[in-house]
């Protein structure tokens, strides 16, 4: 069985070749800079990210969920956040 920090890695790495080959398919080029500015997120942890390194903090997950899918929240063995709407 995987550890949590193993299936982000894989999930957050094919995120990633799911992302390049969009961006391919659009006829254009692209770099780990633009994933970096497309997520918004700084490129230190993107790196620790993708090398299995370390988990984002939940800043972080919530900035990946928005971006990435909230299927992150499940990936990492958390709960989502719950929304407080109308308060």
């Amino acid at each position: 069985m995987m550890t949590n920090q193993e299936q982000f890695t894989k999930w957050f790495n094919s995120k990633y070749e799911v992302w390049i080959d969009q961006k391919r398919d659009d006829g254009r080029k692209n770099t780990i800079t633009d994933w970096q500015n497309y997520l918004g997120i700084d490129q230190n942890w993107l790196s620790r990210w993708l090398g299995g390194k370390d988990l984002p903090s939940d800043e972080n997950v919530e900035i990946l969920a928005a971006k990435l899918g909230e299927e992150i929240y499940e990936v990492l063995g958390r709960l989502k956040p719950h929304k407080n709407v109308g308060n």
